[in-house]
């Protein structure tokens, strides 16, 4: 069993959908959330309608509890309240009564889950220091706990020395005689300096804890809190990339736990057991003695296969190798380079080509399709991904810019496919690639069957360069046409 594990998505509908999207493409077996649906964020009502509808387990999270009226919103600091308040008349009745019938905490056969600490569920206590964690080891008997609501992706270890360890988060196979409480980062306001989306995978089957890190359009998340009259005040992602001068976690807490069993939450399961469905799949291996003949045979052609397995990705350069300085074009001019003739992919002027895999990828680029000039990028695998790179762009720090692509996928087309920016920079006189930086879907319908990305942005400090990339990983094809780079000042 494949268990994706999400929490605090905070009413951010942009990085859920992208999260969602990356569950799906992985193809998890089922979704927990640990709390905290709503709060912060400007889509609560969006939010649990998607959440309701796509998530498997869900427990109760302090934003949600005091959504739903189980605690007071005096527990919550200044800024917080506000949005409390308001996310309070954006939900209907029947949005709170699905909130008031969730759990504190989930058990399965392998793990157990809660929004805050396992000592007190109710009143939500944060685990940040390792001594904060001894509670919930002594109060629950499972080797994996997962928690949310610092916002911050930690592990805290406890192995047989007795003394609980914080280590950095990293994908990990559970060990016997070590016990783990993972923090599974949030979805919609992350807080450990990584502007992205964070979650975990628990693989069951071969224990084992990944972490993903999914990026989502912050613009259109900044543009929905001004639309709904939000302040940015509690979005602490929202600063600008490199985000310096982050302050700890405590001071962009915003709730204080239950000192008395009066202001922990109220009428609420305690425990909710979570079955899991064993699936018991037995694999038989047939050994078979082979001649010495034979035996030299199928080695040579295994290892042929393999060399040709591991030779599979290819990167194809600009075979003119163009580097364009972005000072010497005026506002609104689209600095890409476009090629004067068909080319079937094997080097394209002005572009670079990368293929996770040259025998099931393709790019090519036609001058006389009946669309006008396309790109077209084909792919029978979603194993590996499919990139079209632009040319080397020279350009200032702060700089505005702007991109745009039309896209138009095939019917058969399943997977993901987006418009990004990445960007290199000098830090202390070493270059820096920030991939990516900025990341745009395309979203907006056009006519033909066409579908638009873009996206204005400015540059970080210190910047040398950027290149707009058009990646996924997807099977099918995708038509590109339109592609533009334009300085907007």
């Amino acid at each position: 069993m494949r268990y994706a594990l999400v929490s605090d998505i905070h009413a951010n509908l942009q990085a859920w959908n992208a999260v969602l999207l990356d569950i799906r493409s992985l193809g998890a077996d089922q979704i927990i959330c640990l709390g905290d649906i709503v709060g912060y964020g400007p889509n609560p009502s969006e939010v649990l309608q998607s959440v309701h509808s796509s998530i498997d387990h869900i427990i109760l999270g302090n934003h949600d509890a005091v959504a739903c009226g189980k605690i007071d919103s005096s527990e919550f600091y200044d800024e917080a309240q506000k949005i409390i308040n308001w996310t309070i008349n954006q939900i209907n009745d029947k949005a709170k009564n699905f909130l008031r019938s969730l759990p504190l905490t989930l058990a399965g056969e392998s793990f157990r889950c809660s929004h805050g600490d396992f000592s007190d569920p109710g009143a939500f206590n944060y685990i940040i220091e390792p001594k904060e964690a001894l509670a919930s080891w002594k109060a629950v008997p499972d080797q994996l706990l997962f928690v949310g609501h610092t916002h911050e992706p930690t592990i805290h270890l406890l192995g047989q020395s007795g003394t609980p360890h914080l280590v950095k988060p990293q994908n990990f196979q559970i060990e016997p005689e070590k016990r783990y409480i993972v923090n599974v980062g949030s979805v919609g306001q992350p807080r450990d300096k990584d502007a992205r989306s964070c979650y975990c995978i628990y693989d069951t089957k071969n224990n084992l804890v990944i972490w993903r890190r999914v990026p989502f359009d912050i613009d259109a998340f900044r543009t929905a809190l001004h639309d709904a009259g939000i302040s940015e005040k509690s979005s602490h992602f929202l600063r600008r990339d490199p985000r310096k001068d982050m302050p700890p976690i405590r001071e962009m807490i915003n709730f204080t736990p239950a000192v008395t069993p009066d202001k922990a939450v109220k009428d609420t399961v305690q425990v909710q057991q979570l079955k899991i469905l064993k699936r018991n799949i037995k694999m038989w291996k047939i050994l078979a003695v082979l001649a010495l003949v034979t035996g030299i045979t199928a080695v040579s052609f295994f290892g042929y296969s393999w060399w040709k397995y591991k030779n599979r990705s290819i990167v194809i350069l600009d075979p003119i190798s163009t580097v364009i300085n972005s000072n010497t074009y005026t506002a609104n001019t689209n600095m890409l380079t476009f090629p004067s003739a068909t080319t079937t992919g094997n080097g394209i002027p002005g572009w670079n080509i990368k293929l996770g895999d040259k025998t099931q990828q393709s790019i090519k680029y036609e001058i006389n399709h009946p669309d006008g000039r396309i790109f077209t990028l084909s792919s029978k695998t979603r194993i590996n991904e499919i990139n079209l790179i632009s040319c080397s762009v020279k350009a200032n720090a702060h700089k505005k810019m702007c991109f745009e692509a039309l896209f138009r996928k095939a019917p058969s087309f399943s997977g993901t496919v987006a418009a990004v920016i990445s960007v290199i920079r000098k830090n202390n006189d070493k270059e820096e690639l920030i991939d990516p930086y900025v990341t745009k879907a395309p979203t907006q319908i056009r006519q033909g069957g066409w579908v638009m990305a873009k996206q204005t942005f400015e540059l970080p400090a210190n910047t040398v360069s950027l290149r707009l990339h058009i990646r996924g990983t997807f099977t099918g094809e995708v038509l590109l046409k339109n592609i533009s780079l334009e300085n907007k000042e």
